[in-house]
């Protein structure tokens, strides 16, 4: 059956009124489930971070992600910083600061480790599970600290907010090499069942 002229005319009318609130409504949903989409930080955050895991046949073994502390991804962390906790000007450009000085001493990486089997909330220097390194060119570099990120100063809320791959069942680390020259590097996480390598390209 052959619908008149007017209705058709009628229905295309309102098709082609109707799709630009559509793509609107498409933009903004987009935006409701990934916010990170346009936020600096987060855009950041997502270049400067390597996940991976490691299977036992099909069960998981372990899994990890890391982000390099750069430099831009520091000041990117105080900006994200002073908007959400609401700081002055003065309190920013002191903690800008103290991440200059952070990077003066060693480069940080933040790591995050989930493991089924136990052992990824007891990860140090001296942990026999889970072994921490890194590779750059021929030499294998040793973290001079694996310190755990503090769940007073680092509850979950908050390490969601700045680490979007956070998880109730990862533990997050700090974790600090000394001397590391420029260039690619490559830090290692191994474990029984395997290893897991984070690439990226260092500079001072």
């Amino acid at each position: 059956m052959r619908l008149p002229t007017r209705i058709v005319l009628a229905l295309a009318l309102a098709l082609a009124l109707a799709a630009p609130a559509c793509q609107t409504a498409t933009r903004d949903a987009a935006t409701l489930l990934w916010p990170d989409m346009t936020d600096p930080y987060m855009q950041t955050t997502r270049r400067w971070t390597r996940s991976g895991a490691v299977y036992d046949g099909v069960n998981l073994a372990f899994s990890a992600a890391a982000t390099l502390k750069a430099e831009d991804w520091r000041r990117a962390f105080v900006d994200k910083y002073a908007e959400l906790y609401g700081q002055t000007g003065d309190e920013a450009a002191r903690a800008l600061a103290g991440q200059q000085v952070a990077a003066q001493q060693g480069l940080e990486i933040v790591l995050a480790l989930a493991a089924p089997g136990g052992g990824a909330d007891r990860l140090s220097l001296r942990n026999e599970r889970f072994k921490v390194f890194a590779l750059s060119g021929a030499n294998t570099l040793y973290p001079q600290e694996i310190r755990p990120m503090e769940r007073d100063f680092w509850p979950a809320e908050k390490l969601t907010a700045f680490f979007p791959y956070a998880t109730r069942w990862r533990s997050f680390y700090t974790v600090r090499f000394q001397d590391v020259p420029e260039g690619p590097l490559a830090l290692v996480v191994a474990g029984p069942a395997g290893r897991i390598e984070f690439t990226w390209v260092t500079s001072k």
